[in-house]
Formats: C-alpha cells, structure tokens, sequence
C-alpha cells in the first residue's frame, strides 16, 4: 500500500456552510467623532499648541463640525448615497460662500466661523467614552447574532 503524497494530503478547506449575521447599533457610527477626538488631544498636549487659542479654536470647531455630521447621520439615518449628496452639499455651500466673500470683497456681517473649544481633557475622555462604547458593541455583536445555513436559521443569544 503506498502513502498518499502531500499534494493529495492538502485538500482545499471546505467552504463555510453558512454564513453569520450581526446587528450593530447606529452609535458605532461615532467613531470618527473619536477618531478626531483623539487626535485633538495628541495635538493639545504638544507644547507649542497648548497654549495657541487660535489653533485651538480651529481644533474644536472641526471637532464639532465632525461630531455634528455624525449626530445627523445616527439621527436621521441616511444611507450612503444621501449622505455623500448631504456632505458634498455642505463643502461646496462653505467653498462657495468663501469663493464668493472673497472674489466680490464682501463683508459678511453674520457669517463668521465660530470659535469653540474644549479642553485636552474633554477630549481624552470623550474619546476614551466612545472607545469604550465601541468595545463593548463588539462583545455584545458576539453574543447575539444570526447564523444562517441552507436548511436552518439559528439566532444564538448568549455565551452558549
């Protein structure tokens, strides 16, 4: 009897026979409100940054334009395709109104970018709160999901 050569020892894995569907609540759309939480913090404990109000005026006012964005889309829950119109809306409304301010020299009274900042704390721990936030999504995503084979369709609730 002769031994099976390796080629006909590998044998290609079977193909799952059944795929896993898991609910994600809308919240986890944050994180790119904690992703430029956390990158405002690294930059507000830098020296030369820490003490530069203008700079962190323009810190916090991206911070809050990004978190901004975010509470509308867990809001109103858009798909991507409303949400791509809704924010090349929004940038060409800002490049417009700066093109125009400055190509026709006009003063525009009412319109000015808002200076709003937050502390390097505040940002450390709003990141770290939805970092935590996120992570505990993930756990929860494991215990309750849908799996579905061609016959049968289980939903596991819990560790077992």
């Amino acid at each position: 009897m002769t031994e099976p050569t390796k080629e006909a020892k590998k044998q290609p894995p079977k193909p799952k026979d059944y795929i896993i569907v898991r609910g994600y609540p809308e919240t986890l759309f944050f994180y790119p409100s904690m992703i430029v939480s956390f990158i405002a913090f690294l930059v507000a404990i830098l020296p030369p940054f820490d003490t530069n109000t203008e700079f962190n005026a323009l810190i916090g006012t991206l911070f809050f334009a990004v978190f901004a964005f975010n509470f509308i889309i867990v809001a109103f829950d858009f798909g991507v395709g409303k949400t791509a119109i809704i924010a090349f809306g929004v940038i060409i409304l800002v490049l417009a109104s700066i093109i125009l301010q400055d190509v026709l020299n006009l003063e525009m009274g009412g319109f000015s970018i808002p200076e709003i900042t937050a502390s390097k704390e505040f940002y450390f721990f709003f990141s770290l709160l939805v970092g935590l936030h996120l992570i505990l999504i993930w756990i929860y995503s494991r215990l309750d999901y849908w799996m579905i084979s061609p016959t049968e369709i289980y939903h596991h609730r819990g560790i077992l």
